[in-house]
């Protein structure tokens, strides 16, 4: 397998096919000519995942945790060895919505806060100081 690692193309032909499957997406803006690492979030409107270019091979994504979540990160890894993203399908893209994936048991004072919807994502986008851009595709 080709390793898609900081390729653009390949990011956006991923984030056209999330779109696709019926998810609104928004990416990290990049300058022109700026390289650096290909990433962005997907929702179905209430919940809200993150997906990236492999470090190797395809797409990964992940959960998404808001702000008072403790003990647990800003989001569970839901696929880490890379898809192509022609396999992406909205059923696996949709593990990224759990609170808790089955692999992990939250510890006694483990707490997992999700946003209660894209617009509450948003507006914490908007709020936060932050060295990126998001932009709907």
């Amino acid at each position: 397998m080709a390793s898609h690692h900081n390729d653009k193309e390949y990011f956006d032909a991923a984030a056209r096919r999330i779109k696709e499957l019926g998810f609104r997406v928004f990416v990290r803006e990049h300058k022109p000519g700026e390289n650096g690492s290909y990433w962005g979030y997907f929702s179905d409107g209430k919940s809200v995942g993150y997906f990236q270019l492999g470090w190797y091979f395809g797409i990964c994504w992940s959960t998404v945790n808001a702000p008072g979540s403790k003990g647990v990160g800003t989001g569970f890894s839901c696929e880490d060895e890379g898809v192509e993203y022609t396999d992406l399908t909205a059923e696996r893209l949709r593990e990224a919505f759990q609170a808790v994936p089955y692999w992990y048991r939250l510890g006694k004072d483990d707490k997992v806060v999700k946003f209660r919807d894209l617009d509450e994502f948003l507006e914490h986008q908007r709020k936060r100081e932050s060295w990126y851009t998001l932009v709907e595709i």
